[in-house]
Formats: structure tokens, sequence, C-alpha cells
């Protein structure tokens, strides 16, 4: 890692499932983390856990994305708001990235979806990468549809 960093300006590790040994090997080098995490509490809970992991490692520098974003879910009570998330977690978003059939379609037949334009996919990664060197990116209004007002409308 250290050689890499002297080539490289990000150097991004896909740690395993769980929170094993290979886990904890992948992280002794990190300085920061992304945690990706679903609109299901399961998913929540896991990322809380790895966030305190993180922390407890001195990894402070910790975002989300949220994956698999369904507006309609979100509006339908099904899923948790990204907005409840957020408070659960109590990180920085890096980004969203919205449900998209393309994804699915090309995970199915091997074909990446990092250059179809056409796919909600597409803008939501190339926000991402924005956010990464810095740049200000707004996050989506549809981010703020918390479950209060689910509750009280």
């Amino acid at each position: 890692i250290n050689e890499l960093h002297k080539i490289f300006d990000y150097i991004l590790i896909d740690c395993p499932a769980g929170v094993e040994r290979g886990f904890h090997n992948a992280i002794r080098c990190a300085n920061e983390a992304i945690v990706v995490v679903t609109l299901d509490i399961t998913s929540v809970r896991d990322a809380d856990k790895v966030i305190g992991i993180f922390n407890s490692n001195d990894i402070q520098d910790v975002k989300i994305i949220i994956n698999k974003v369904n507006l309609k879910h979100i509006q339908d009570g099904i899923s948790l708001s990204m907005s409840d998330v957020v408070d659960v977690l109590g990180v920085k978003v890096l980004g969203v990235v919205y449900q998209d059939d393309l994804v699915c379609t090309g995970n199915n037949k091997g074909v990446p979806v990092a250059h179809n334009y056409k796919s909600i996919a597409y803008k939501c990664f190339y926000n991402i990468s924005r956010r990464l060197n810095g740049e200000f990116v707004e996050l989506s209004k549809n981010s703020k549809i918390s479950i209060w007002k689910r509750i009280f409308s």
C-alpha cells in the first residue's frame, strides 16, 4: 500500500463481507473508509457495527454510500428513508445510488454500466467520483424524505 501511495491518488480496498480476519487485515492500512449501505434495517445495523470498528481503529473519516435506493419503497414505507439511515449512522453521505434495472442486467450479462450514459447509476457513480475529488455536488432533494414525514402525513 505504501508503494501504491506513491503512484495513485486513491487506493480502494474492497473488504470481504463480515468483520472476520479478512476485514481486519484490509482495514489495517486504511486512513479513511466508505461504507456501502442499503435502506434495510439489517444493513444499517451492520454498517453501524462496521463504523464503530473503524472508529476504534482510529479511522475517523468514514462516509457512506446509500445503494439500491427505490423512492417508491421509501414513500410507501417499505424501506427506511435515506435521512433515517443518516440519523442512525451519523456520518456524511458520499453518494446515493438509485435502483437501476440496467445495473441488474449488466451484472447478469457481465456488462459494465460505467460507460452507459443512459443508466441512472452512471450519473450516481459520476457524482460520487466528483465528491471524492472534493467537488461540491448537491445530493438529491428526495433524500430528505424522513420516517417522521411518512408517519405524520
